[in-house]
């Protein structure tokens, strides 16, 4: 009994893909060329009727490339299902075959108009985009076929095929769909950075070598960043300080030659000045706190010791664009961000601000999402 049944599943399996099969190779598409009679199913009856051609759209959602952007948009072909496509033979004649050619070719015009419209009005409805042009192609068919007398009359189906014949022969730009996009953006970066200071605070401190982790923020062209850091480095010497062991204060010094840490988180305001397909270039200016630090043992005691405090900055990001992606929904960008600023730190009590340059390396993804109309 089972084996019984597992026949009859693989039989109705492979007659649905027997139809499927069966469908598709019936479709016909305008673009491979003009139709012959071997398009349609010759038919003997009497009554009213002497062909029928019905064009569709056949419409794929693909990622199509232009150049670092993969574009997720609706891609159309006028075609028409051969098994429903007819002509009765006593009519079988080129001017009939150049008539329902016509018919076809309509249809090809407005899908030119209807894919642009797709591209460019990303936030209307689709549907309302296909029933406006299916409805304009079909008053136009029924209008040629009232003037022509259902192809009778040749000077009308000259007439239709001059003025559509600029259509089908425009070639139409390899255009990017261009959905209107909301004004606020996100976005994240997880990098490296460094940064050497100069003067007296490069007598004090090494260069100090981080792994960030930023978040940003935007609106239009403004750039809002919150950018944080965490490593550390070397002491160049032996730095006299103040530490605390449970709130008690007590003099200590960071020996030459050992590590400290280090950690700071910067909020910066930038604006792009050029954002373009490869290369996003957006200055900037901001405040944080950048602060250094060391546990040192003192007997059985671990003092804690910081130095550091406010800083401020200004410096420029370039955001390599490595790849985009667009659909009808969202707009992501994946790029490789360099931050590279100098910045004015607070270092130590007593002692005049000292100057820093800092640069950072880190994968910067960003999105925005569409308009809801």
């Amino acid at each position: 009994m089972k084996k019984t049944i597992a026949i009859l599943i693989l039989l109705a399996a492979a007659a649905v893909s027997a139809k499927a099969q069966d469908i598709n190779s019936s479709i016909r598409y305008w673009d491979e060329g003009k139709l012959t009679w071997d398009d349609f199913e010759k038919r003997n009856f009497e009554g009213e009727g002497r062909s029928y051609l019905s064009p569709l759209y056949h419409t794929e959602y693909k990622t199509v490339k232009h150049g670092n952007m993969k574009v997720r948009q609706y891609v159309t072909r006028t075609a028409f299902d051969k098994s429903n496509t007819w002509v009765r033979t006593e009519y079988i004649s080129d001017r009939m075959l150049r008539y329902n050619q016509l018919i076809l070719d309509i249809a090809e015009a407005m899908r030119k108009d209807l894919q642009r419209d797709l591209n460019q009005n990303t936030n209307f409805s689709r549907s309302y985009i296909y029933e406006h042009y299916t409805n304009k192609g079909l008053n136009t068919i029924t209008k040629l076929a009232e003037e022509s007398k259902g192809g009778d009359d040749i000077s009308v189906i000259e007439k239709y095929e001059k003025e559509i014949a600029p259509k089908l022969a425009e070639v139409p730009a390899d255009t990017i769909p261009q959905p209107k996009l909301k004004n606020w953006g996100a976005g994240y970066q997880l990098g490296y950075s460094a940064g050497v200071f100069t003067g007296d605070g490069a007598l004090l401190l090494s260069p100090h070598h981080n792994l960030t982790l930023g978040l940003l923020f935007s609106y239009r062209r403004s750039h809002f960043i919150i950018d944080m850091e965490v490593g550390g480095g070397k002491a160049r010497q032996d730095i006299h300080m103040t530490g605390t062991a449970n709130g008690v204060s007590k003099d200590v010094v960071w020996p030459a030659g050992k590590n400290y840490g280090h950690s700071g988180i910067d909020f910066d305001y930038g604006y792009a000045v050029y954002d373009g397909s490869w290369l996003k270039v957006c200055p900037i200016v901001g405040v944080g706190f950048s602060t250094f630090n060391k546990e040192i043992q003192d007997g059985e005691q671990k003092i804690s010791t910081t130095i550091g405090g406010l800083q401020l900055l200004a410096g420029i990001n370039l955001n390599w664009k490595i790849s985009r992606t667009l659909s009808y929904n969202t707009y992501n960008e994946t790029a490789i961000r360099t931050k590279i600023y100098a910045a004015r730190t607070n270092l130590m009590k007593g002692m005049n601000p000292v100057w820093s340059i800092n640069a950072g390396i880190a994968f910067d993804f960003y999105g925005r999402g569409p308009e809801q109309k």
